[in-house]
């Protein structure tokens, strides 16, 4: 019996860590992110260790879209530069209470922000 409490222990957690962790950001630290309005082309800097952490935590704690989505062209393209200097590109559509990203690798799949971190980013441009 304790062998199988264990082995649903063990398996609830799994479960909750590949609801929880979309891999669209590889866990590094971040020297900058590169926000691009794709309508305007007004590209915005994000230097700042406050900053950056709203849209690390934004883009970590998203919820995967269900079924192939079929969307209009993002609002911004955000790069994010690892301290390493890697890059990783992601999609991003933003309204004032809702949001989604993207991987552009993976086209048909997309994440929910939750409303917490839409307005936490939308309070950066307040």
């Amino acid at each position: 019996m304790r062998k199988v409490l264990i082995c649903l222990s063990s398996l609830s957690i799994l479960l909750l860590a590949a609801c929880t962790n979309s891999n669209l950001l590889p866990n590094k630290p971040i020297k900058e992110i590169v926000l691009t309005n794709t309508e305007n082309g007004a590209t915005y800097y994000i230097t700042n260790e406050k900053d950056i952490e709203v849209f690390k935590n934004a883009f970590t704690e998203v919820k995967k879209i269900d079924g192939v989505i079929d969307i209009q062209q993002q609002d911004y393209e955000v790069t994010f530069t690892f301290k390493n200097n890697d890059h990783k590109p992601l999609y991003m559509w933003l309204s004032s209470t809702a949001g989604m990203v993207m991987d552009p690798k993976k086209s048909t799949i997309g994440y929910d922000l939750n409303e917490e971190n839409v307005k936490a980013i939308h309070s950066l441009w307040n």
